[in-house]
């Protein structure tokens, strides 16, 4: 039996507090990210700079994205791989955000449909973090053979 309290900052299980201490520590780890986020007065510096190099570099300097990230989309890219690598270290079952990932492979999907339909390069092309690899996804389309899926 589980036991949560109104301030939801307490699991215990009867007879343990292993879950306790989990929890606590994933809640802390959460809290101490919370200050790499960007407040309203970053977003409205942000918006007062006039070149998109000098946004990109703002956003270095609050630590997001990596030195070599040249497009606001590679900056995005490497944030969001770094959220569900975080949500993934603290969780131990990820099929609870499995939910969460089902639009990476929809997105996955139309992206590997018009790339072989257009025949296009498919390197570079595709979202992380879905339920299914992306490459799965896109040799299944391209070999016709939807049972990978």
């Amino acid at each position: 039996m589980i036991f949560v309290t109104a301030s939801t900052n307490y699991y215990s299980r009867k007879g343990g507090g292993a879950m306790k201490y989990e929890y606590t520590c994933a809640v802390a780890r959460v809290r101490a990210r919370e200050t790499s986020l960007l407040r309203k007065n970053d977003l409205e510096q942000l918006l007062s700079y006039d070149s998109l190099e000098d946004r990109l570099n703002f956003l270095r300097d609050k630590g997001w994205g990596k030195d070599d990230d040249k497009t606001l989309g590679d900056i995005l890219k490497t944030e969001s791989e770094k959220l569900w690598g975080f949500i993934k270290e603290i969780t131990k079952d990820e099929l609870a955000f499995e939910l969460f990932m089902v639009p990476y492979d929809y997105e996955n999907l139309k992206t590997a449909i018009k790339t072989v339909v257009m025949d296009r390069n498919s390197d570079d092309v595709f979202l992380n973090n879905g339920t299914i690899d992306a490459k799965v996804i896109y040799r299944s389309i391209k070999e016709r053979d939807y049972g990978l899926l």
